[in-house]
């Protein structure tokens, strides 16, 4: 431990090449001017602030993966039903797929 102006102060210490915030605040207490330091890990917050992307770009992904299969999903129903009644066959021609 350091020593300043006759007060401790631990080493810091946490994972090696964690980020970390440091916040310094100065407050008086019993007419005495003291500093606050506060050390926070951000590995915790840069985790959450990862998982809400990973989630955004699953989100982005799936909505652009139904838009292109629901066409196509569409059509195979459809051609599915015309050709459970032969009758229908002649409509097979007009299902197109668009450009």
């Amino acid at each position: 431990m350091r020593r300043e102006r006759n007060r401790a102060i631990p080493p810091l210490s946490g994972l090696p090449g964690a980020p970390l915030a440091l916040a310094k605040r100065y407050f008086e207490l019993e007419s005495e001017q003291h500093t606050l330091l506060m050390v926070k890990h951000l590995t915790p917050e840069l985790d959450r602030q990862e998982i809400e992307v990973w989630k955004k770009v699953i989100r982005i992904i799936n909505h652009e993966l139904n838009n292109s299969l629901a066409p196509i999903s569409s059509m195979v129903h459809s051609a599915r039903l015309i050709a459970k009644n032969p009758e229908q066959l002649g409509k097979l021609g007009r299902l197109t797929v668009a450009h």
